[in-house]
């Protein structure tokens, strides 16, 4: 006998629409900054803060170091955002200055287990 629908009944009116379960709390979101769009006046101070490593095609360390940790304060940025607001190319930043920084307790990752994780992100750690 081939299994048939057709015994059950086609509503859910016995159902009862409510979210009591659910918690009003986002304390487990971790802070993101994907949202910060070009036009966002987050974005232009981010822009600002950046201009003197973006505008010059050789800085020092302490001043990109200064510059990432200072544009990573209270906020996770990807490294998408950094490269566009350093001018720096991914290699650049991922190798010479993101993996030094978050192995010497500058930078914290969004995802610290999993470090090949599409959305990581870089924050100024507390």
């Amino acid at each position: 006998m081939a299994p048939s629908s057709d015994d059950l009944a086609p509503s859910s009116d016995d159902l009862v629409p409510s979210s009591d379960d659910l918690v009003p709390s986002s304390d487990d979101l971790v802070p993101s900054s994907d949202d910060l769009a070009p036009s966002s006046d987050d974005w232009e101070l981010l822009l600002a803060i950046a201009a003197a490593v973006r505008n010059k095609s050789k800085v020092s360390t302490q001043v990109m170091e200064a510059t990432i940790l200072q544009v990573c304060e209270g906020r996770f940025l990807s490294h998408k955002q950094l490269q566009e607001l350093l001018g720096r190319s991914y290699n650049t930043l991922r190798l010479g200055y993101l993996s030094k920084m978050v192995k010497m307790g500058q930078l914290e990752l969004r995802y610290p287990n999993k470090l090949t994780h599409p959305d990581q992100a870089y924050s100024t750690k507390k």
